[in-house]
């Protein structure tokens, strides 16, 4: 691959559709999406300056529809209506790109029925191109939406034969009319060719990238946040139910028992698709709720904080004073962009499938990293050398030529 690479001679035209970050920022609110494609990309156009890149990205207030940035063209032309498919296919008629390559979440670019004309993007994307690339950053296995719980705390409605076959004719149909897929987890292909019958030939497994992040001291980041002599394990990411918060505010209530000096920080808000439904509303109270009856009975052995969002200049911070970051998932489905972030920052991180039985298992697995932590970042730096931005962008590369 590495030959292929640095022989790369020809001009593409690359079309990216995909949420994009208002200029001069990386993160924002409401899409981990959006950064991953602004890493790419920059990446990409690093290594192959002959390649010319848009970006076809969604409207925002105060934003110019059509700008440069980093040599890279955005055209900022769909919103998140059932029309999104055809505004971007006006614009991909315009620049008629020789490969489009689409990000996709099921609710990326709006609600169910956004969600359900997805394929007929990718058909009309072949129409001005030659070939159509996918990058699924989750897949759903069908059996998941036969768990009322998750669908509880997801806010995913309707009769669960309905969603099932919902959720299997747009999978299908993304695998079929794709002429590539990208997931960034194994297990994500595996789900894909068992449960949607997906053509394992079409399927590539290319990591999530990560940043060359020089994390701030971890003493020093203590000191600036007011918890020096601490020792602290972070949760990073929107609260949802699929992401395991009541089981970690379980855990660690344990934990606190067994380990002196530790603070929980719990670094996230609302997720933005569901803080306007009054169930998710409720769930956050109630996590609230549990969070403060853990901390009473735990009195000063440790501390419970909640930061809400956290804006993009103060993510170097938490994450560099933390001595662990933990993702206790009650679900596998996508990739992890904290996962991403805790390698870039060469954070020791834990990130384990957990529910109300493991809980016991969860706490002893923290207490015994805990004693470890130095063995622990070194796995985080093997995994970033390994999963720098640029060596991703060259797999993306080989896949855009020799395809």
């Amino acid at each position: 691959m590495a030959k292929i690479v640095e022989q790369l001679s020809g001009k593409l035209r690359i079309a990216f559709i995909s949420p994009y970050p208002p200029p001069k920022s990386r993160y924002v609110y409401g899409s981990g999406v959006a950064p991953y494609t602004k890493s790419l990309i920059e990446a990409i156009g690093g290594l192959a300056p002959n390649i010319e890149i848009h970006v076809i990205a969604d409207q925002k207030i105060g934003v110019p529809k059509h700008y440069i940035e980093n040599n890279i063209t955005i055209h900022r032309v769909y919103n998140k209506t059932p029309l999104y498919i055809f505004q971007i296919f006006r614009e991909l008629s315009r620049i008629k790109p020789d490969i489009v390559h689409i990000q996709h979440e099921y609710f990326l670019y709006g609600g169910p029925l956004t969600a359900t004309l997805f394929p007929l993007l990718i058909v009309l994307s072949k129409l001005t191109s030659k070939k159509v690339i996918v990058t699924l950053h989750g897949v759903l296995p069908l059996k998941i939406i036969e768990d009322s719980g998750f669908r509880q705390e997801n806010g995913i409605r309707g009769p669960v034969i309905i969603l099932k076959i919902a959720l299997l004719l747009v999978t299908r149909l993304i695998a079929l009319f794709s002429d590539k897929i990208v997931v960034h987890e194994t297990f994500l292909k595996e789900f894909l060719i068992k449960d949607y019958k997906a053509n394992p030939k079409k399927i590539v497994i290319i990591p999530h990238g990560v940043e060359n992040f020089s994390p701030i001291p971890n003493d020093e980041a203590k000191k600036i946040l007011g918890f020096e002599n601490k020792k602290i394990l972070l949760y990073f990411g929107y609260l949802t139910g699929y992401k395991g918060i009541k089981e970690l505010l379980h855990a660690y209530g344990n934990v606190a028992k067994s380990v002196s000096n530790t603070i929980l920080i719990i670094a996230g808000g609302p997720h933005p698709r569901l803080v306007k439904e009054s169930w998710y509303r409720n769930w956050i109270r109630d996590i609230i709720k549990r969070a403060l009856n853990i901390q009473h009975e735990i009195g000063d052995k440790g501390r419970i904080i909640f930061t809400g969002y956290v804006p993009e200049d103060k993510i170097p911070l938490f994450f560099s004073a933390a001595d662990v970051v933990i993702l206790p998932y009650k679900a596998r489905i996508a990739s992890s962009g904290p996962e991403a972030l805790a390698i870039a920052f060469e954070r020791c991180y834990i990130l384990r499938y957990v529910d109300a039985k493991k809980v016991d298992i969860f706490t002893s697995l923290i207490v015994k990293i805990l004693t470890d932590i130095e063995n622990c970042q070194k796995i985080s730096n093997k995994l970033k050398r390994q999963r720098m931005w640029n060596q991703i962008a060259r797999y993306y590369l080989y896949l855009y030529y020799a395809t």
